[in-house]
Formats: structure tokens, sequence, C-alpha cells
């Protein structure tokens, strides 16, 4: 698995190294392209990777090449968003898929969030923000999606800093969106171990139960571990473990206790697994496998 990733990341690194050269020029740009296959799947594939692989400003300048590239990247973005072999390639895929279909649409999603208002909490049930912005953004909800994970031009003048993305990932919950499901995974694990406020850590965990996928289950175990002394958090992860549990869950569970030092967080999850034993007996798996 070890080798497996990291020959991945050898692989986006090179993709992302030649897009860049290709991109901005340099002494060696035209020698390099010559021995590059330069047919259309072959320079989408290159801009596709180098955008999962960029980040801010870098990020976007990729996006626009596969935007600009208009219809004639239509086939090509269709078929990496069903057979992609990474989630990763899927939802950069539909990312602008989504952003050559719905142009307009995303424009004015963007200039109504910039000052929209609403209520900011994360009671259950209870109207809030993100709600607000699912009903907007329903039409968009890749915009959501890349917000996230990549950043966009998705930006709320009167929000602070602190709960960028937050309320997003919210919306992404009220949505169900499951293209969301790996990005708000990843949300999640990058926010835990720095995030004071935890607005992000609550949005995602709630919205990671709303999808109700067992493959959400791991982090948001981890979730539960660090954020011990913060009752709402707990409380919330575990909610959200509840909603996504399926038959393997229990055991999944007793595999991370034992491997816990502290025996309160240890005790807690061996009675979660108990109780989502007795309480996932003769019902169908949460989430697709």
């Amino acid at each position: 698995m070890r080798v497996l990733g990291g020959s991945l990341l050898a692989l986006v690194m090179l993709l992302f190294l030649f897009a860049v050269i290709r991109t901005f020029g340099g002494p060696g740009a035209e020698k390099l392209s010559r021995h590059m296959p330069e047919d259309a799947d072959n320079v989408l594939s290159t801009d596709l990777w180098a955008a999962i692989g960029a980040e801010g400003s870098l990020y976007i300048r990729f996006r626009e090449r596969l935007t600009q590239a208009g219809g004639t990247a239509r086939p090509f973005l269709e078929k990496v968003s069903r057979q992609g072999e990474t989630w990763q390639e899927r939802v950069m895929a539909e990312i602008v898929l989504e952003r050559l279909s719905k142009a307009e649409k995303i424009k004015e999603v963007v200039k109504w969030w910039e000052m929209a208002e609403g209520p900011r909490d994360v009671v259950e049930g209870v109207p809030n923000l993100g709600k607000l912005l699912a009903a907007n953004a329903a039409q968009t909800p890749m915009l959501l999606v890349e917000k996230i994970w990549k950043g966009n031009e998705l930006l709320n003048k009167r929000l602070p800093g602190h709960e960028e993305g937050a309320w997003e990932a919210d919306a992404l919950g009220w949505l169900t969106e499951r293209r969301a499901l790996f990005p708000l995974i990843a949300m999640l694990t990058r926010e835990c171990p720095r995030d004071a406020e935890a607005v992000r850590v609550l949005t995602a965990a709630r919205a990671l139960g709303n999808i109700r996928d067992s493959r959400a289950v791991p982090s948001l175990c981890r979730t539960f571990v660090l954020y011990r002394g913060r009752t709402d958090i707990c409380l919330r992860s575990w909610e959200a473990i509840m909603q996504c549990a399926d038959t393997e869950t229990p055991s999944l569970l007793e595999t991370y206790a034992d491997r816990l030092g502290r025996r309160d967080a240890r005790q807690d999850l061996y009675m979660f697994a108990e109780k989502i034993r007795q309480g996932r007996r003769g019902k169908q798996p949460a989430g697709e496998r």
C-alpha cells in the first residue's frame, strides 16, 4: 500500500511539473513537449492532475485551462467522472463539468453568498446559514465541494476567517451530496488538529452523518478521540458514527479502541460498538460499499 501511494504521488508530481513547464514556459519547455504525447486526452489528463496537485492561484489557473477547453473537454471529463481510479480525479472532473454547464448559475450563487446572512449554529433541525446556502446552491453542489477541497471564489464577506468553508460543508450535508464524501473526510482530517473554534469540525461531522456512508467512520472516530474535552464535538461525532454505521463498524471501533492509550476513550468505543451491534441487527448496511 505504501509503495502504491508513493508511486501515485510520484506520478502526480511528474504530471504537475510538466503542466507547470507547459503553462509558464521555460528553456526546456519546447524540448520537453516534443517528447510527450500531444493528443487531446493526454493534454487534458496532464492539466487535470496538475489541478489536483496545485493549490491557491495555481490551482485556479489549471482549472481554468480545463474549463477553457470547453466542449472539446467534455467527453474526456465525463469519462473520468465515471471511471477515474481515484476520488480526486472523479471530483475534479465533476467540478469542471459543472462549470462548463452552469457558469451563469455559479455566478449567481457567488454573488448571493457574498453578503448572505442567517443564524450560525449547528443545532439539528434549526434552519441556519448552511441550509440557506444549500437552498441557493442546490443546482451547483460541486461549487461547494470545490470550496471545501481546493478553495474558490465563493466568499462571504460577513464571516470570520475561521468559518470559511464551514457553511459550505454544512450545506453539502443538507443536500446529502454523496460526491462530497471524500472531500468532507479530507476536510475533517485536515481541520482536527488545529481548528480551535471547531466550527468546520462540527459542520463537516454533521454533513458526513447526513450522507450516511460507512467509509467516513474512521475519520469520525479520530475526531471523537481528539476532541474528548469538547462535549459538542464528541456528541456530533458519535451521532454521525451511528448514522454511518454498518455491520462492519463495531469491529472497526474495537480495533481503533485497542490502539488507544486512554482508558476512558477505549471504554466508550467498546460501548459504542456493542450499541451498534444491538441496534443494527437485521438492518441493511448504511452507505455504498
